[in-house]
């Protein structure tokens, strides 16, 4: 089967464009075009303008234009054509800016409903909803200020249940029902003023329990934590809440466990360190470093354990060199001495021994 063929009938094939559409359709038309009289083209163009097919008139209409271009009727349809066209346009323009306006007025955005107005307005300036959009418009700054009014009352009726003020909360509930008493927002807070009362003793025991539990886990208490969650589990509770609860006690139990290893570990490596047991230094931050391998702490030790090597390598370096300017002054070599000093002194040493070997040499 050719590429060119157009998709169809139940046969794959590729999709045509919309203009390859048009472009087939004409030659369709003109084709048809070759066995019907121009009249007859012309009434067909007419019928399908009045049905409001106004693409099938312009296959038409072109058609006509190039096989009867004199054809009397052919300028009226031409014009006939254009305008129904502009009034198609016209009417979607004006149907996509009445549906702007009507959903920025449900949405309370004035702003966008007063741009929608204006659009509609240069649009159809004689539209007979024009002025109800108008009133509508101008009812929205009420409208709003009363849902944030509302709103207002119900945050702060809810903050009040949250923090066991119920006394607050139906003091938010009655000012509700004076400024909106049928809304949906008055029903909702009456009926968690009632739950909140109902279950305010049960809610206490569990709201003590909780708390007691949150304090103990910030005193990395997990002992207490733990006796109080089996108290809390005998109650009403979501299991959510309780395995929540369970999984940050022990992660608690981990991280303390995880601490103490830790600080074991640690003070074997100091305590091998300061002995200058080099090699078992490392082998305690080789052991840190598997046990722990996100943390970076074993670096750091090794870091110290190559720092303190390198000390103590420099010291008996300096130390070798003070005595062999010592050897050189006692065999009265002054200028093996003086040279021997210029390369300790290049290892830093401390000024007083600098000084005593310096003094040495000059009474040579």
């Amino acid at each position: 089967m050719s590429d060119d063929f157009p998709a169809g009938s139940g046969s794959a094939g590729p999709r045509l464009s919309k203009e390859e559409r048009e472009n087939l359709l004409t030659q369709l038309e003109a084709s048809a075009g070759h066995s019907e009289s121009p009249d007859r083209q012309l009434a067909r163009a007419r019928e399908c303008l009045a049905q409001g097919n106004h693409g099938q008139a312009q296959r038409l209409l072109k058609n006509l234009e190039v096989n009867a271009p004199y054809l009397q009727g052919l300028e009226l349809l031409r014009k006939q054509l254009m305008s129904a066209e502009q009034d198609a346009k016209r009417q979607a323009n004006l149907k996509r800016a009445e549906d702007m306006l009507t959903q920025a007025i449900q949405e309370r955005k004035k702003t966008l409903a007063q741009m929608a107005l204006d659009t509609l307005r240069e649009i159809a300036p004689s539209h007979p909803q024009l002025a109800e959009y108008e009133i509508w418009i101008r009812d929205l700054d009420q409208e709003v200020a009363l849902q944030q009014r509302v709103d207002s009352l119900v945050t702060t009726g809810r903050e009040a249940l949250q923090s066991g003020d119920v006394d607050k909360a139906r003091e938010q509930l009655e000012a509700l029902r004076s400024l909106d008493p049928w809304s949906q927002a008055t029903d909702d807070l009456a009926e968690e003023i009632e739950e909140a009362e109902r279950g305010a003793e049960a809610r206490s025991g569990i709201f003590n329990l909780k708390h007691l539990i949150q304090d103990a886990l910030d005193a990395r208490d997990a002992g207490a934590a733990q006796m109080a969650l089996e108290k809390l589990g005998a109650m009403d509770v979501p299991k959510i809440t309780l395995d929540t609860y369970a999984k940050r006690i022990q992660d608690l139990r981990q991280t303390l466990q995880d601490e103490s290893e830790a600080s074991s570990l640690e003070k074997r490596f100091a305590q091998a360190l300061d002995a200058g047991r080099y090699s078992q230094a490392r082998e305690v931050a080789r052991e840190l470093g598997r046990r722990f391998p996100d943390d970076p702490h074993s670096t750091e030790l090794f870091n110290r354990v190559a720092e303190v090597e390198a000390g103590e390598r420099r010291k008996a370096s300096i130390q070798q060199g003070i005595l062999q300017v010592e050897r050189f002054i006692a065999a009265g070599d002054r200028g093996q001495a003086e040279m021997a000093l210029r390369v300790v002194r290049g290892m830093g040493p401390d000024a007083v021994s600098i000084a005593q070997l310096e003094a040495k040499i000059r009474m040579m």
